[in-house]
C-alpha cells in the first residue's frame, strides 16, 4: 500500500513538472513571438525623417535684388548723356543739368545714380566712367565679410566700428590682412559686377558697379540678421554728404570716400542708401575732385530733391504751379 501511494506521489510531481515545462515553454515562445512582430513592424514602417529647416535665401537668389539689378542695367551712361527714367519737372532737370555742367568746366569727371528702390524709377549720369574706390569700398567689404563670417561681428565690433565710422585704413588692412578680400567675390558674383573687384582692397570700379554692389547691401540689411545687426555701424559716418544732407527723420546708410595728392589719383564720391519715408533709394556721386566733398552739396541737395518730387508724384501729392 505504501508503495503504491509513493509512485502516485511520484506521477503527480511528474505530471505536474510536466505542466510547468510547458507553461514556461509556451510562456517564452509568446514573448518571443511579440517581440518579434514589434521589430518586423519597426522594421517595415519607414521612420519619419526630421523636417529640414529651411535655408536662408541666397542673395544670389534674391527675387526683389534680380529686379533692382535689372533696373540699374537701364541706368548704364556715359559722358554727356542724362538718363531720365522718370517724369521729373522742368525746372529740376535745368538745375540738374546746369549743376553738372558746372562740376565739369573744374575739369573733372562726375557722375551719379538716383534709384528709386520701390518704384524701380532712376536718374544717372556718365555712370560707365571708371573712378579710384577710395573707402567707398570698405563699405562693402565690411559686410561682405560678416556675411561670410558672422562669427566675426561682436568680437571685431569695434574695429568695424572705426572701419565704417572713422574710415580708418588701419582696422581695413588689419582685417584685410587678416581674412582677405575675397569675401567680395559672391557680393561681386550677386550683384552681377566684375569679380576682379575682390581681388585687392582697393581695384576701381563704375558708378553703375558701386550701386549694384550696394542694392546687395540693401537687401542684406534688411534681410539677415547679422545685416540688421551691423546696420546701425553705417547710420554715423563721420563723413558723407549723403548723411549730412538728408533730412533728420530720415535714416542714411552710407560709405564716403577720398583721395589726394596721391601722384594723379583722385576720388570724392559718396555711395549709398536714403531710407525717404516708403520710399529707400540708393544713391551713388563719384568725381575725380581731390577730396572737395563741398563742391558736391548742390549736386547733393539737387538729387534729394529730385527723389522728394518723384515720390511725391508717385503718391499723388506732388503739387504743380
Amino acid at each position: 500500500m505504501m508503495k503504491d501511494n509513493g509512485k502516485l506521489l511520484y506521477l503527480r510531481l511528474f505530471v505536474i513538472f510536466l505542466l510547468v515545462t510547458v507553461f514556461v515553454y509556451w510562456i517564452s515562445e509568446k514573448v518571443w513571438y511579440t517581440r518579434r512582430t514589434v521589430q518586423t513592424v519597426q522594421e517595415t514602417v519607414p521612420t519619419a525623417e526630421p523636417t529640414p529647416e529651411p535655408e536662408p535665401v541666397m542673395l544670389s537668389e534674391h527675387a526683389e535684388l534680380k529686379e533692382t539689378l535689372l533696373d540699374l542695367s537701364l541706368c548704364e551712361t556715359g559722358k554727356n548723356e542724362m538718363l531720365l527714367n522718370t517724369e521729373i519737372e522742368g525746372p529740376q532737370e535745368k538745375k540738374l543739368r546746369r549743376e553738372v555742367l558746372q562740376l565739369e568746366t573744374q575739369d573733372c569727371n562726375v557722375s551719379f545714380i538716383l534709384l528709386d528702390l520701390r518704384s524701380g524709377e532712376s536718374v544717372a549720369y556718365n555712370t560707365k566712367h571708371i573712378y579710384y574706390p577710395a573707402s567707398t569700398i570698405k563699405g562693402l567689404f565690411a559686410a561682405s565679410l560678416v556675411d561670410e563670417r558672422p562669427e566675426l561681428l561682436k568680437p571685431r565690433w569695434t574695429e568695424f566700428e572705426w572701419l565704417l565710422k572713422e574710415s580708418s585704413n588701419e582696422a581695413y588692412q588689419d582685417l584685410a590682412d587678416t581674412y582677405g578680400t575675397e569675401c567680395l567675390l559672391h557680393w561681386c558674383k550677386a550683384a552681377g559686377v566684375r569679380e576682379e573687384i575682390a581681388d585687392n582692397m582697393y581695384i576701381d570700379y563704375s558708378p553703375v558697379e558701386a550701386a549694384r554692389l550696394w542694392a546687395v547691401n540693401y537687401y542684406w540689411f534688411r534681410d539677415n540678421e547679422s545685416g540688421k545687426e551691423m546696420a546701425e555701424l553705417y547710420e554715423e559716418p563721420s563723413v558723407s554728404l549723403l548723411h549730412e544732407y538728408a533730412d533728420e527723420k530720415w535714416t542714411t546708410r552710407s560709405k564716403a570716400g577720398w583721395m589726394f595728392g596721391y601722384g594723379d589719383i583722385k576720388t570724392t564720391a559718396d555711395c549709398g542708401i536714403v531710407y525717404e519715408g516708403e520710399y529707400p533709394y540708393l544713391l551713388i556721386i563719384m568725381t575725380d575732385l581731390p577730396y572737395e566733398f563741398e563742391k558736391l552739396e548742390n549736386l547733393t541737395k539737387i538729387l534729394m530733391d529730385v527723389h522728394t518730387d518723384m515720390i511725391g508724384r508717385i503718391d499723388g501729392t506732388l503739387q504743380k504751379d
